[in-house]
């Protein structure tokens, strides 16, 4: 694939928040009284602070890629836990996937990096956290293009 379709089909994540609430507070499925939020661990006390905040966000972060919620153009994006030396997992690598068989890595993000302010819960942290992550992806996929020649660009 050459450098001008690369370019073209470089992904771009977006997040509807009003959406994404309105999927979190509707039942798991047609015979559950549990809602999505429910399911997925978001509940009043969903925080950056919480013991499986990033293992709870990462769920919603595949599962809101699953419904639809997280455009993410042409690529995939990925959450992957990081434990320190002492087994305690407080951060993370954010992934893009591009089309052309790359994986964008992003450097370590701590999970109170994943919210504007660290007094939010719940479905407002919830939210908070995929909008940080939807921008630490674009910027990712910015500086990645940004080291790419433009199209026309010939070498010397």
């Amino acid at each position: 694939m050459d450098t001008a379709t690369i370019a073209g089909a470089l992904p771009h994540v977006t997040v509807d928040p009003a959406a994404v609430r309105a999927w979190l507070a509707r039942p798991a499925n047609e015979s559950s009284e549990e809602s999505n939020a429910e399911v997925l661990g978001v509940g009043d006390t969903f925080g950056w602070d919480q013991p499986f905040f990033l293992s709870d966000l990462e769920q919603l972060l595949y599962a809101t890629a699953e419904a639809g919620l997280l455009g993410v153009g042409t690529g995939a994006v990925g959450l992957w836990n990081v434990c320190d030396g002492e087994g305690i997992c407080d951060g993370g690598l954010l992934t893009v996937d591009l089309p052309n068989e790359l994986r964008l890595a992003s450097l370590h993000i701590e999970a109170r990096h994943l919210t504007d302010r660290r007094d939010k819960r719940g479905l407002d942290a919830a939210i908070d956290a995929l909008v940080a992550i939807a921008d630490e992806a674009n910027t990712l996929v910015a500086r990645y293009a940004a080291t790419r020649p433009s199209p026309g660009h010939t070498p010397a």
